[in-house]
């Protein structure tokens, strides 16, 4: 799976991700995401098994925010399956 995340300044505003963009962001392979936040940042976390997030962004940023605020988007580094050890 891959995966995007896109970092939103909130007092730019409150961060809503309505039908269009859902359908927009479904159009482009997103099967997920999750609206995450604080006082200072929005952050929205995307992943989808047919989404490709390098060749993305530029429109998953059109789609959750109209070209109207700044972001900063987070491309995957690493991504890796945790396990207890048995003791």
């Amino acid at each position: 799976m891959t995966m995007l995340v896109v970092l939103l300044e909130a007092d730019e505003g409150e961060v809503t991700v309505g039908s269009r963009a859902v359908d927009q962001l479904a159009r482009l392979g997103v099967t997920s995401l999750a609206l995450l936040g604080d006082k200072r940042t929005a952050c929205i976390v995307l992943d989808g098994w047919a989404f490709d997030p390098v060749r993305s962004a530029d429109q998953v940023v059109l789609a959750i925010s109209d070209g109207t605020r700044s972001a900063r988007v987070l491309h995957s580094v690493m991504f890796t399956a945790v396990a207890a050890l048995p003791s």
